[in-house]
């Protein structure tokens, strides 16, 4: 038997947060990467829903998959920032897939954390470069507190 989803517990141990708490907590989590990385730089955080990750990945991307569960766009350097904090360069905008991960407060912080470090030049298509980049996702996430 299926268990309703008002019965269902949040798979983190922490408090459910709602969309807009969760984009505010998820760019305290960008920033604070950010900081620990010693850039002086800026990300914007999106929670998306599953639907439109689904879709911003197979326009932009070109991939079909069932679940995506995060996007970093790079903006580009050329582009004309106004909106950007004094002394800051924006990277870019890191989309997280709300729908899919919501209930699990650590797994979004790290989706976020991934997504920074790719809008920074890591990628993880050699094993070595996995290695690295999963070491470090780590590390920051270590540094990171989850919402009480």
């Amino acid at each position: 038997m299926a268990v309703s989803a008002k019965k269902r517990k949040p798979i983190s141990a922490h408090r459910q947060l709602t969309r807009p708490k969760g984009e505010a907590y998820l760019q305290g989590v960008a920033d604070q990467a950010l900081a620990k990385l010693k850039k002086r730089a800026t990300v914007r955080v999106f929670c998306a829903k599953d639907k439109d990750m689904r879709l911003m990945a197979n326009r932009y991307l070109h991939k079909d998959k069932p679940v995506v569960d995060v996007l970093a766009f790079p903006e580009p350097r050329s582009f004309p920032q106004p909106d950007a904090p004094k002394g800051r360069r924006l990277l870019g905008e890191v989309y997280v897939n709300w729908d899919a991960f919501r209930r699990d407060t650590a797994h979004l912080r790290f989706l976020t954390v991934h997504g920074v470090l790719h809008l920074l030049g890591y990628e993880h298509e050699a094993e070595r470069d996995t290695i690295r980049m999963q070491n470090l996702e780590k590390r920051l996430c270590q540094h990171i507190a989850l919402p009480e």
